[in-house]
């Protein structure tokens, strides 16, 4: 999907929440996408794929390792892309060779989880100055953990509107207060959630 597209269809909502199509899919649909944002905005990215290569521009910072300031004395903090397929870095009229940079997380693995893009360039940049990346941004599928977090969220959106002041209901212990964090779905996405980038202003 594109970014900024909905992480889940209504047809997969409805099975996941076992009902047939109803007046309610309106409201199921408007779920759905209050959670992609809230997802979005509560990793701070977007987990769909651009689908092409496009260019973005980035500031450069200093590589802080001294182990590789030598060869990699700058870094380029980036939105998320998921492939080096078309990859071009460019500062001033100046195109990197691909095989002078490093793409980091390394394999595409964090914390031992693969299927992670990359996000950070390591190079030989003018530190402090905007540098040219074209890049197909975006991951190359959304995580199961995310989709899993995002059926969550959106099954409790969606049944709030038959409840009222947060009350969901009484039983013989009295009111069931409606929990207004699902700590389950952040659990879920806890791994996914990341720093912020350094964009040209």
């Amino acid at each position: 999907m594109t970014l900024g597209a909905d992480f889940l269809t209504l047809e997969e909502v409805r099975h996941y929440m076992s009902i047939e199509p109803t007046d309610h899919d309106e409201e199921i649909s408007d779920a759905i996408s209050s959670t992609t944002i809230d997802i979005i905005r509560h990793c701070h990215r977007d987990f769909n794929d651009s689908g092409s290569a496009s260019i973005r521009k980035y500031k450069s910072i200093r590589n802080m390792e001294r182990s590789e300031w030598s060869k990699y004395p700058s870094i380029l903090i980036t939105d998320d892309f998921s492939t080096d397929v078309g990859l071009i870095v460019d500062s001033d009229g100046t195109t990197y060779d691909n095989s002078s940079l490093v793409l980091e997380p390394a394999n595409g693995v964090v914390q031992g989880l693969g299927g992670f893009p990359y996000w950070t360039i390591k190079g030989n940049f003018p530190t402090g100055e905007l540098v040219s990346v074209t890049a197909r941004w975006g991951w190359s599928a959304v995580p199961a953990s995310v989709r899993q977090a995002a059926f969550i969220m959106t099954s409790d959106t969606f049944q709030l509107k038959d409840q009222r002041l947060g009350i969901a209901g009484s039983d013989q212990f009295g009111s069931v207060v409606v929990l207004r964090e699902n700590t389950l779905a952040f659990k879920k996405l806890k791994n996914f959630r990341r720093g912020s980038v350094l964009v040209a202003s």
